[in-house]
């Protein structure tokens, strides 16, 4: 989950105007990788997961188009009020 106004731009990740060193989708495949190998550390099986992203304050009037964001992207618009 990312506050604030989320955008893309020629390729690049924007938060508030300001790039971000990571996506969000890095970013979310990066905590579920750890979050395994510290169940896998605990001996632990780790479920089946997916990663997809939610923008609570960002209004899109479509779902991205890049591959890895196709259909794991929420925005404003696609949550209850």
């Amino acid at each position: 989950m990312k506050g604030g106004q989320i955008e893309q731009r020629d390729g690049r990740w924007f938060q508030n105007g300001a790039p971000m060193a990571k996506g969000p989708i890095e970013q979310g495949t990066g905590f579920a990788k750890r979050l395994v190998r510290r169940l896998e550390d605990l001996r632990c099986e780790p479920p089946a997961f997916g990663v997809g992203v939610c923008f609570p304050d960002t209004y899109m009037r479509s779902q991205p188009h890049q591959d890895n964001l196709t259909g794991v992207v929420v925005g404003k618009a696609g949550l209850p009020t």
